[in-house]
């Protein structure tokens, strides 16, 4: 597996791997030099490197997440860390990935290249457009919908049947009726 971004959340992302048993090949970054756990750092995006390994975009810019997306040949993976608790019910598209201690619950659908950060919850039925974040500490309560490109900050409460519209910032520890 390959991740692009070598920044905090390529870290966080490649610790995830680590915990799941999973090999990464290495990192992609446009504007990093780091030694990176001794792992290979390929600079710029390449298609011709590790074309039959599977990607995640790691970068907390959800509209970097988006053009980056359109320019990869790659497959994309869905990572879900192994302490967060995912319904079987519930629906995570490709790219997304779901940190440590996160909840989702029943009949959750979840958009492409989305993070679902340490400890957030999102309850029953909601519904988290493409390329959005939800931040450490969220909860998105009961049939709640969140857009696209979207950012819940952390510890924000969105409350039952809310609906949050596209390219929406909810500030940390708001609560959004």
């Amino acid at each position: 597996m390959l991740i692009y971004g070598a920044g905090g959340h390529g870290r966080v992302v490649y610790d995830v791997m680590k915990r799941l048993g999973l090999n990464c090949e290495g990192f992609f970054d446009d504007s990093s030099n780091a030694d990176l756990y001794g792992l290979e750092h390929y600079g710029a995006y390449n298609k011709n490197r590790y074309q039959n390994s599977e990607l995640i975009i790691a970068l907390g810019d959800n509209n970097l997440r988006a053009i980056i997306s359109e320019c990869v040949s790659h497959n994309f993976a869905t990572l879900i860390d192994p302490s967060a608790v995912v319904a079987n019910t519930a629906k995570v598209d490709k790219g997304t990935v779901v940190l440590h201690r996160a909840v989702v619950q029943a009949e959750v659908q979840i958009g492409k290249h989305v993070i679902i950060n340490s400890s957030a919850v999102v309850d029953h039925d909601c519904s988290v457009g493409d390329f959005s974040h939800i931040a450490p500490n969220a909860t998105l309560c009961g049939e709640v919908t969140v857009g696209k490109h979207c950012l819940i900050g952390a510890g924000a409460v969105v409350l039952p049947g809310a609906i949050v519209e596209d390219h929406t910032i909810v500030r940390a520890g708001s609560v959004v009726r």
